[in-house]
């Protein structure tokens, strides 16, 4: 039969063994994850070097010029007319209440008790 300070040196070992197991489970998903980060990163670099190498390959080009005249000259061919979208501010009148930010409470009691 086992004596017990065999068991307990055993149990001692068992319990140092599953905390190492356990760290190196926790460094691999670590490790894991900054990975998987690493990878879209690269991914999103790829795409944005790739996006690059297509306007850099345009600036020489009479496109990019005629893009450029569209864009910021807005020019537009014969034929085709440019349309401005203005986004209109809300305008304030004469004799309009300022509006009062009640906080959500406020607004569901006023609206329950009417």
């Amino acid at each position: 039969m086992s004596s017990p300070l065999t068991l307990a040196v055993l149990l001692v070992l068992a319990a140092l063994l599953g905390r190492a197991a356990w760290g190196a489970f926790a460094a691999y998903r670590d490790a894991a994850r900054a990975r998987s980060i690493i990878e879209a990163r690269t991914t999103e670099l790829e795409a944005h070097a790739v996006r690059l190498e297509e306007s850099a390959a345009l600036l020489g080009s009479a496109r990019a010029a005629e893009e450029d005249a569209r864009e910021k000259l807005r020019l537009a061919r014969p034929g085709e007319e440019v349309i401005i979208v203005v986004k209109e501010e809300p305008r304030i009148q004469e004799g309009d209440a300022p509006l009062e930010h009640k906080p959500w409470w406020q607004r569901l009691t006023e609206w329950l008790t009417k």
